[in-house]
């Protein structure tokens, strides 16, 4: 980590992407926006096989929904996300519906109503992958920006990693399902949370001025 010369009083301040705590803010939106997708898209074909009697074809290509929807979506929220201040937008409306979704699923709910929140699911992805990474990139300098992607992909894969195994301890213990959507839905919410200031503090990189010789 770097310090410079604080142009008032010559004290010294630190200058590196761990000293900032928007930067911090954005590896726990990575990681627990991952945790909390993957809890359900993971255990979503075990919870259709023990409850509603899916075979595991069945139910794995129920899920698989929710990839089809992100491939669908992924175009149109990226139109949305270039509007002035639609990475704040798209990411925040991305994660209050990703809350919702997880809301919804804690009651045993007919099957038409969990195919729709699996698609909804994947929009949510959508909305929060790639943008968050844009919202990211406009708050960092130039040579500050592939570090933290980078490191807001590792966090992120990390999350997801862990939620077979994070999430198989919450089922092992409960026997309940529930609990896992309950989780998931915590977990949301601490992640809308994070995101908040990002929305009162919006922030755009200005477009360099483009050279022209008269």
């Amino acid at each position: 980590m770097r310090r410079r010369r604080s142009a008032r009083g010559g004290s010294w301040a630190h200058t590196g992407i761990g000293w900032r705590p928007d930067f911090w803010q954005l590896l726990a939106i990575s990681f627990t926006g991952m945790l909390a997708t993957y809890g359900l898209l993971t255990w979503l074909p075990t919870y259709l096989t023990q409850t509603f009697g899916y075979s595991t074809v069945r139910a794995g290509t129920f899920t698989s929904a929710s990839n089809i929807a992100l491939l669908v979506a992924a175009p149109l929220v990226g139109m949305l996300a270039d509007l002035p201040h639609g990475r704040t937008l798209v990411v925040l409306g991305g994660s209050a519906l990703a809350f919702a979704c997880y809301v919804a699923i804690i009651p045993k709910e007919p099957i038409a109503v969990i195919f729709v929140i699996t698609i909804l699911v994947g929009v949510s992805l959508a909305a929060t992958t790639a943008p968050l990474m844009l919202l990211a990139g406009e708050r960092f300098a130039t040579g500050e920006t592939a570090r933290v992607i980078a490191l807001m992909a590792t966090v992120a894969q990390i999350g997801a990693t862990l939620a077979g195994v994070v999430f198989g301890l919450l089922l092992a213990h409960s026997d309940r399902f529930q609990v896992i959507w309950i989780a998931c839905g915590a977990l949301s919410l601490i992640r809308l949370i994070l995101l908040i200031p990002f929305f009162l503090h919006r922030r755009e990189r200005r477009p360099e001025k483009s050279l022209h010789v008269g």
